[in-house]
């Protein structure tokens, strides 16, 4: 017999997934006909054992400002959440290998959780996390851009990126050093999020970007890049909006919950406004940017 707690567990959890995927092109039931008869089921309309629930989940994850979709297959046993989903990733962009060294590493982490809660949300969101880790094809065609980039002489750049975090001190001296070694000028604002702009030569805006990739990132974006042709240092000079590279902080507040701190947000706006760069607050952020009052 089949327990009526965990059919009404699944069903809660399909109708979040409907809610957080409402396109019919993200989120699919199989079997739409198998929610009818656990809800039967459930109600004490019908005494057989029903279908069980399996679906579809087309996820977008932003990889280097490239978009990928990445296909969750999902069937949940009559048993679940007591027992672990079946799940199954796939993507047009994994080799053969890639995406059995995935769903392997996948069903390692869902393995580890706690039985009795609903664990695909958190399915999701290691996903969005570590997708990128074995997706070799879309590095790749970052890295084949951002070589054209290093190959053209004498070309300013200008990068944006956007970070999960910046918290560790390590990281964050090694961005300071690593922009003035390769003489670029800019800022890095650590906290939650973390936001990086580089600008100068185009060939070192290229190595800082490489160097940074590969640290131990929660999430890292190249947001924006622009590439401007120069033809002597002197125009290079001349295309800067900062005179030097350095780590800001803007009225920190933290919220008691040890390293979670933020920026004031209308400071950092008014500091972008004044370095003719406050159309990226938007692009780097998703909101408005608004001057703090008083200002």
């Amino acid at each position: 017999m089949v327990d009526k707690t965990l059919l009404e567990l699944q069903l809660s959890e399909v109708e979040m997934l409907s809610s957080m995927f409402p396109d019919e092109n993200e989120f699919k039931i199989d079997d739409p006909a198998s929610v009818h008869e656990i809800r039967e089921y459930i109600d004490g309309t019908v005494t057989f054992t029903p279908k069980q629930i399996s679906f579809t989940l087309n996820i977008t994850v932003e990889l280097q400002n490239l978009n990928t979709v990445v296909t969750l297959l999902c069937g949940l046993p009559h048993g679940y959440p007591e027992c672990v989903p079946k799940v199954f990733i796939r993507s047009q962009q994994l080799s053969r290998e890639e995406q059995k060294h995935v769903n392997a590493e996948l069903s390692d982490y869902l393995t580890g959780l706690d039985r009795g809660e609903l664990c695909i949300n958190q399915c999701i969101e290691w996903i969005q996390e570590n997708i990128g880790k074995y997706i070799t094809v879309q590095q790749s065609l970052q890295d084949k851009q951002i070589n054209t980039h290093a190959t053209k002489d004498k070309m300013f750049s200008r990068l944006w990126v956007h970070s999960h975090h910046i918290y560790h001190i390590v990281k964050r001296k090694n961005i300071v050093e690593w922009a003035q070694e390769l003489e670029l000028s800019g800022f890095s604002l650590p906290g939650k999020p973390g936001i990086i702009c580089v600008e100068g030569e185009s060939k070192s805006v290229s190595e800082f970007w490489t160097r940074i990739k590969h640290l131990n990132w929660k999430k890292i974006t190249m947001k924006q890049r622009d590439d401007v042709a120069i033809e002597t240092d002197d125009n290079l000079d001349k295309l800067r909006r900062f005179d030097k590279f350095e780590e800001k902080d803007f009225d920190v507040q933290s919220f008691g919950h040890g390293r979670d701190y933020h920026m004031n947000w209308g400071l950092v706006f008014t500091f972008l406004e004044s370095h003719q760069c406050g159309d990226m607050f938007k692009t780097l952020l998703g909101i408005e940017g608004k001057m703090t009052k008083g200002q």
